[in-house]
């Protein structure tokens, strides 16, 4: 088993926090408790993902767009953004 390092600092109200060994690991919470599993849960995925190769990703990519994948993902995350911008006046 590998062991990181993980750099937590709270900055106002915020914690903040990455890992020194895997870029692109880095977070954001509003609580230290909540840091340290984003941070874990961050970690984990980022290290699946690196085990995936390129023709792997474009494989699976391709895939689903054919399913209609992308185009689900995409709808739900424009509807959300909606959903948050729209205010009544």
């Amino acid at each position: 088993m590998n062991e990181y390092t993980a750099v937590i600092e709270q900055d106002g109200d915020w914690w903040i926090g990455w890992i020194e060994e895997v870029p692109g690991v880095n977070c954001q919470e509003a609580t230290y408790e909540e840091l340290k599993e984003t941070l874990k849960v961050t970690l984990e995925e980022i290290l699946t993902l690196q085990d995936y190769t390129a023709d792997e990703w474009d494989r699976q990519i391709e895939s689903d767009i054919r399913g209609g994948t992308l185009d689900k993902l995409a709808n739900e995350a424009l509807a959300e953004h909606r959903e948050r911008n729209t205010r009544e006046t």
